[in-house]
């Protein structure tokens, strides 16, 4: 897992995510993302290596995207207003450290991500041993073969849900997305409107200590920016946090 991902956004959501006690970040509903084919390309796959999963092609799933660039000019013009926006530099670590179950994935693209499921499959059908168990035990899967199914199904199950929510084709390489992704109960579903459709989402929390640096985009020429960013982690008690300029020459 990468030590850092990056989180390009416009500068309008910053007040919203750094917030006093915690960062905030919306979780959009799959079927809502920018891609109209999300999930589409992932099933064709999988229908082949795991049959009998479609069920859970309709998992409610909220995702959250970031990325293992730190300095894209696509992600720039496409995800942080035309460059004018902000990356956040987040640490992983601290990340996953406060919610040791969130789902965290790297996406995989084209045929890489075929050959990366197939992989998955192969190893669970290896079987599932619980070596902190005594061998002898009927508890252990080994010597139990329904519990051992059971614990595959289970496996290959979770599987399907991460392969589906983390392939992509080909053309989204250039995103180097990593993805955060949970279900959600219905009554903390919000949404949003964005061109005039209604956007489901979620909200997800993490620890303010996550937050490692805010990159301002290279097609943002106002002086007063990183002063107003200064200002606004001075106000929220965030103490150790870069302000810099993305040093990519680039016009927006």
């Amino acid at each position: 897992m990468n030590e850092f991902v990056y989180h390009y956004t416009t500068l309008s959501a910053i007040p919203g995510i750094v917030g006093r006690k915690c960062l905030c970040f919306w979780a959009t509903h799959r079927a809502f993302l920018n891609d109209p084919q999300e999930g589409v390309f992932g099933r064709s796959i999988l229908k082949d290596i795991l049959p009998g999963f479609s069920y859970y092609d309709n998992f409610e799933t909220f995702i959250l995207s970031l990325s293992a660039n730190i300095n894209s000019i696509p992600m720039w013009t496409s995800y942080a207003d035309g460059g004018k926006g902000v990356v956040l530099k987040l640490n992983t670590k601290a990340l996953l450290d406060i919610r040791p179950s969130i789902n965290m994935t790297p996406c995989f693209y084209g045929q890489e991500a075929r050959i990366e499921a197939q992989k998955m499959v192969n190893m669970t059908k290896l079987g599932i041993i619980d070596l902190g168990q005594d061998p002898n035990s009927s508890d252990n899967p080994i010597n139990n073969k329904s519990k051992a199914e059971e614990i595959r199904f289970y496996t290959q199950m979770r599987m399907y849900i991460n392969l589906l929510n983390s392939i992509k084709e080909e053309y989204y390489r250039y995103e180097e997305e990593f993805r955060i992704y949970n279900g959600s109960d219905p009554d903390n579903v919000k949404f949003r409107e964005r061109k005039n459709i209604l956007i489901p989402y979620i909200e997800m929390w993490f620890p303010k200590q996550a937050l490692s640096e805010i990159i301002i985009g290279p097609a943002n020429k106002e002086e007063l920016t990183p002063a107003s960013i200064t200002q606004l982690l001075k106000y929220r008690n965030y103490n150790n946090v870069l302000v810099t300029k993305s040093k990519l020459q680039f016009r927006g």
